[in-house]
């Protein structure tokens, strides 16, 4: 049994694996037997409940009624085939009623057939069998020890996993309070598993579950008065506990103890001293809203908060609730109002407060609940609202009834990579009870990887930080052991390994931009979306290099090249080619893709592929949550929309929709290549763009060398007298495309003529001039 809480639950998370992995091996299992798993999973499962189950009692009847089944078959279509065969002769007919030799042959054949296939079946099934069952006895006394501390209905591998996670993000409250967290994520979310649970048989023990809950360190619960007893009732969520704290011990010592966030202390002493002038008998409210993203120390700066407004005599308690938007929307009205009233007297800060409303756009009671309770009760408690500025801004702007009870505004802007790295050093200081640092080639390199890090859209701050710490020091210890020594000194090398998963990790979540980006199927399909995303140039650099007669195209990159390296900055880039119809756009985008890709500009070497019209919807407000959706999609990557022109001329009402959208993407923090022809809309957005590049038109001469580049890419060598009627051919033409198309056809008649001595040459002989159809169409008849 496990004698500490913490350990029991990094036992827990440990154990949910291999539940997991037991829980698949159930459905492995009877897929052996050849048991629908449906018939099955509608009880718990005991123990040992693998042992009632025997291979040769469900396997062998199974067997013998196929061979059976397949002897009768075969013998009804043997005499039908036999009888058609003889049927128009009567002779033949009874001469074959006489002689069965042939009939009994084929059966006797086809019995051995299947015996034999039978036989290296079951043999296969009983080796997955007998694996399995070992699989079950080994996993069965590894799991015993901890499935004994859960109750018999939370033993699956999803709800382990949702009471692990409810100890660190509730801030590490006991077993019973967790099983509760976890009912009613059961019944908010649904089941993602079949499994009633396993290991039912096994009895209940669990020497945590009586203990008064406990806070992490520095979060201390306030202790109830006899006046707070009266806001006991049914309808208060049984964990609400886990979610009160004491306020800040000294304000001003912990808000001079963060590190940057300059200006959200400039703001605070302005809050604090607005207060102070007013006084603590106004009843204007001091309700406020905390805008920025995780872990720029919103929670910290609502402790701190609180304390002043407990010095200064606004609130009674130094007390905050911290909830979340989804936490007090969810359940009947009753409840609502119980946690807010349980909340008077200190501060409710509401994270998240955006999730309010669900994800359709559709408000709560809650809300309504909770802006009567703002005006009404303003001086008995502070509500604090915080989350993104994006989706808080549109929770403001839905219900005047915020704007009008909000009185103080604080903005959280993210950390600089420099104050990345004062906090990474802040951790090592003491981790663990052992204080790192270091050298002067990990530090530059963590200043890479804060600047990776804050590409992504899943950047945390302060929370990404400690990620980076943790994985850090794994590399750090693994070094160390192979090294047998420990000078408490993080090198470079131990970065870059981690700087190394980083880069991989953020490519698969950009992979599955579908959940980072909240795409929705009802909006635009996934598949849509992933048929269009194409892979940027693999050796960006040596493509470069072969460009035909765009040098001031690789001078536009060197001075890429060259800002990163003298500004260290990778900035979204905004590139604009205006070139006409063929003149090998697409191309461009390719190598450019890749080449922002090496220098850093994008995590993911992928660029999404659209047309301008694919962005429009089929109705008024589809257009916008399309081109939105479509735009957020290519995040990470490089979006390349071509053919603007065909929307910018077009007298379609949902034409302005997307333009404005693009638009919007063109001042966002994205990475985007418009490719068109030059038109009057060209040039007036020109100035949004920190790259324009005209494609020159091609002449003979290049676009032979583009031919005979082509060909040497398939391994083939170009004939002189080939080249020169390629020369010929292209002399008064102008685009990329007409000479790829000249060599296509080319290889295709190579390949249909070639000898072993011309294999790979492509003579004189292959080359065509392009015939020139005219397609004619007279009263339904077609001529060419």
């Amino acid at each position: 049994m496990y004698t500490d809480m913490h350990k029991w639950y990094l036992a827990l998370e440990e154990a949910t694996e291999t539940t997991k992995k037991y829980e698949d091996n159930i459905l492995k299992f009877y897929k052996v037997l050849r048991i629908n798993p449906k018939n099955i999973l509608e009880k718990p499962f005991l123990s040992n409940f693998y042992k009632k189950e025997s291979f040769a009692k469900r396997i062998v009847p199974i067997i013998l009624s196929k061979i059976i089944i397949s002897i009768i078959i075969g013998v009804i279509l043997f005499l039908v085939s036999w009888l058609v065969s003889v049927a128009n002769d009567e002779e033949v007919f009874l001469e074959a009623l006489k002689n069965t030799s042939h009939l009994k042959l084929g059966i006797i054949i086809g019995i051995i057939a299947l015996v034999v296939s039978e036989a290296l079946f079951t043999t296969f099934a009983y080796l997955k069998y007998k694996s399995l069952v070992k699989k079950f006895e080994k996993d069965g006394q590894n799991l015993k020890e901890i499935m004994i501390t859960l109750p018999s209905q939370f033993r699956r591998s999803e709800l382990m996993n949702h009471i692990y996670r409810s100890y660190y993000s509730k801030k590490g409250i006991s077993p019973d309070i967790a099983f509760k967290v976890a009912e009613e994520m059961l019944h908010k979310y649904g089941s993602e598993r079949v499994f009633e649970g396993v290991f039912f048989d096994l009895p209940y023990q669990n020497d945590f579950v009586q203990q008064q809950e406990e806070f992490s360190k520095g979060q201390e619960v306030v202790e109830k008065s006899e006046e707070e007893k009266v806001f006991d009732n049914p309808n208060l969520p049984a964990d609400i506990k886990s979610k009160t704290f004491k306020g800040s011990d000294d304000a001003q010592k912990d808000l001079n103890e963060m590190i940057g966030l300059e200006s959200v202390k400039d703001q605070i002493q302005k809050l604090e001293n607005r207060i102070k002038f007013y006084g603590s008998g106004s009843t204007n409210g001091n309700h406020m809203q905390f805008l920025g993203s995780a872990g720029t120390g919103k929670t910290t700066v609502a402790r701190i908060v609180t304390k002043i407004l407990y010095d200064l005599g606004y609130i009674k308690k130094n007390q905050y609730v911290e909830i979340s938007g989804d936490y007090l929307r969810t359940g009947t009205t009753a409840r609502t109002d119980a946690i807010l009233e349980y909340s008077m007297g200190g501060v409710l800060f509401i994270d998240e407060a955006y999730l309010l409303y669900d994800k359709l756009g559709i408000s709560s009671d809650a809300i309504g609940i909770l802006l009567k309770a703002m005006e009404d009760r303003r001086s008995d408690f502070v509500v604090i609202l915080a989350g993104y500025e994006e989706q808080m801004t549109r929770l403001i702007a839905s219900n005047e009834g915020f704007s009008s009870r909000i009185k103080h505004t604080i903005y959280f802007p993210d950390y600089t990579e420099d104050e990345c790295l004062d906090i990474f050093k802040y951790f090592i200081k003491n981790y663990n009870n052992k204080s790192y640092k270091l050298s002067e080639g990990a530090v530059d390199a963590l200043l890479e990887l804060f600047k990776l890090e804050k590409q992504a859209k899943s950047f945390g701050n302060a929370r990404t930080v400690r990620n980076a710490v943790e994985g850090i020091l794994d590399y750090y210890i693994d070094r160390n052991i192979a090294s047998n020594t420990d000078n408490k000194i993080i090198e470079q090398q131990d970065v870059e390994k981690y700087y190394n998963d980083r880069k991989v990790a953020l490519q698969h979540e950009l992979k599955n931009a579908s959940a980072a980006n909240q795409v929705d199927e009802s909006i635009i399909r996934l598949s849509e979306l992933k048929s269009k995303v194409k892979a940027g140039s693999e050796h960006p650099f040596e493509d470069l290099r072969k460009l035909v007669g765009l040098n001031s195209f690789k001078n536009e990159l060197d001075l890429l090249k060259n800002q990163k390296e003298f500004y260290k900055t990778t900035d979204p880039q905004k590139v604009l080619f205006i070139g006409n119809q063929g003149s090998g756009k697409s191309s461009l985008v390719k190598v450019l893709t890749g080449y922002l890709y090496e220098l850093g500009y994008i995590q993911e070497n992928k660029y999404l592929d659209v047309s301008a019209d694919f962005l429009k919807g089929s109705y008024v407000g589809h257009t916008t949550k399309r081109a939105e959706s479509i735009i957020s999609y290519a995040t990470g990557g490089v979006l390349y929309i071509k053919n603007i022109n065909i929307i910018a001329n077009s007298t379609d009402g949902f034409a302005s929709e997307v333009l404005t959208a693009i638009n919007n993407a063109l001042n966002s923090n994205l990475t985007i290549v418009i490719g068109d022809t030059d038109s009057n809309y060209i040039e007036n957005i020109s100035n949004m763009f920190n790259i324009k590049f005209v494609i020159p038109d091609y002449n003979g001469e290049q676009l032979t060398e583009i031919f005979v580049q082509k060909a040497e890419e398939d391994g083939f060598t170009v004939e002189e007298a080939a080249k020169e009627k390629v020369l010929s051919i292209l002399a008064k033409k102008i685009n990329v495309r007409d000479a790829i198309s000249l060599y296509n056809n080319a290889k295709k008649k190579h390949i249909t003529n070639f000898t072993e001595e011309t294999k790979y040459i492509l003579t004189e002989q292959d080359i065509e001039k392009p015939v020139l159809k005219l397609n004619i169409k007279l009263w339904g008849w077609k001529a060419i």
